[in-house]
């Protein structure tokens, strides 16, 4: 009901919205089961410094050198994802 009544709002604003299908949550605590796991994974990847700026949708802040790693990619996967806010 509450995910009908958020696209009447949009609807109602001529704001474009869609449902993702999806498997399970993201950007969510409900993906806390599988954090470590992902941690492990994410650590074993090289990661390599951005050659034009890159905003974390998670902090709002510019990214620096060294800042991306497995801790990183657990804290965007569990905490809310600031997009709009990374635009502006």
């Amino acid at each position: 009901k509450a995910i009908a009544a958020c696209e009447r709002v949009c609807q109602d604003k001529n704001l474009r919205c869609k449902k993702l299908t999806t498997s399970h949550a993201f950007h969510s605590p409900l993906m806390e089961p599988i954090a470590q796991e992902f941690r492990v994974i994410a650590e074993a990847i090289d990661y390599r410094p951005a050659k034009i700026p890159v905003i974390s949708n998670v902090t709002v802040v510019e990214i620096k050198d060294g800042q991306i790693n497995g801790d990183y990619w657990c804290r965007h996967m569990l905490q809310t994802v600031e997009f709009y806010q990374g635009l502006n």
